[in-house]
């Protein structure tokens, strides 16, 4: 993807209360469930006609609001089907510690290549 002819494909931002995720906003193409199957393992759906193929687009994801500061946090995304999109999260354990899996705050932007 050469980043010349991309748009906004979708957006949200997610939020744990009470150890479970929710959106705090949606651009409307995921739809209004989250599958947590794990600390640090969600699973967010998309609306059928608003999946993307691995191929078309890139998946930004950052941390929001992290309450651990300075310890580090990384992000992974795993392209499971067009319409679903598994994010994993890590942070340190403390500072310079080990990486363990967490249920951190984050968002999602998902950019998409606009082909001729």
């Amino acid at each position: 993807m050469s980043g010349e002819n991309t748009k906004l494909h979708a957006a949200c931002s997610v939020a744990y209360s009470g150890g479970t995720p929710a959106y705090v906003w949606n651009s409307g193409a995921f739809t209004g469930t989250i599958t947590d199957t794990g600390t640090g393992d969600m699973q967010l759906l998309m609306n059928a006609n608003d999946g993307m193929l691995e191929t078309e687009g890139i998946i930004l994801v950052s941390g929001r609001g992290q309450p651990n500061a300075p310890r580090q946090v990384a992000f992974a995304y795993v392209h499971t089907s067009p319409t679903s999109k598994q994010l994993l999260c890590t942070e340190e354990a403390g500072v310079g510690g080990a990486s363990v899996a967490a249920d951190l705050n984050f968002d999602v932007v998902m950019l998409k290549e606009m082909r001729p």
